[in-house]
């Protein structure tokens, strides 16, 4: 009996058997937010983009056309897909204190964000018995970016 004590052979494919679920889930996880956190990043700068040319041009819906066309050009450049994309613009006219009024110009946009892998996997493991069609992790999400810039100037065209 103490020789079978003894004998630890296989005990680092056992151990390995046991840790490689959590370090496969780890790296599933690692994947599937970075790839959220990467979508963020470009509909983030896209948005910028699209209020820093708009901040160019006088307002009217033209030109804000030009901002929405702007924002989904530049997301698709970053390698996302902008079927799904909504984009607005919008002037936004506020009064200060003197009554000084300040035209900016309020880019939004949204996409809906579906997770790959985490919410599959793990949903499985902690959904509720009593209704296993509905995961307690959502597999999707939407991601909001939001850019406000004042009008750089309120003449006809831009200066190049």
């Amino acid at each position: 009996m103490s020789r079978l004590l003894r004998d630890r052979q296989g005990n680092i494919s056992l151990e390995f058997a046991l840790v490689l679920p959590i370090l496969l889930a780890l790296l599933a996880g690692i994947i599937d937010f970075g790839h959220a956190y990467w979508v963020k990043h470009v509909l983030s700068a896209g948005v910028r983009e699209g209020a820093r040319v708009g901040s160019r041009y006088p307002a009217s819906n033209p030109h804000l056309n030009l901002v929405k066309n702007k924002v989904r050009e530049y997301v698709l450049g970053g390698g996302v897909d902008t079927t799904n994309l909504t984009v607005t613009a919008e002037v936004v006219t506020t009064t200060g204190p003197n009554g000084w009024n300040d035209k900016r110009i309020e880019v939004t946009a949204s996409l809906p964000f579906k997770f790959l892998m985490v919410p599959n996997a793990v949903a499985g493991l902690i959904s509720d018995p009593e209704d296993p069609e509905n995961p307690t992790i959502p597999s999707e999400t939407t991601l909001t970016a939001t850019a406000k810039m004042l009008y750089e100037r309120l003449g006809d065209e831009p200066e190049e």
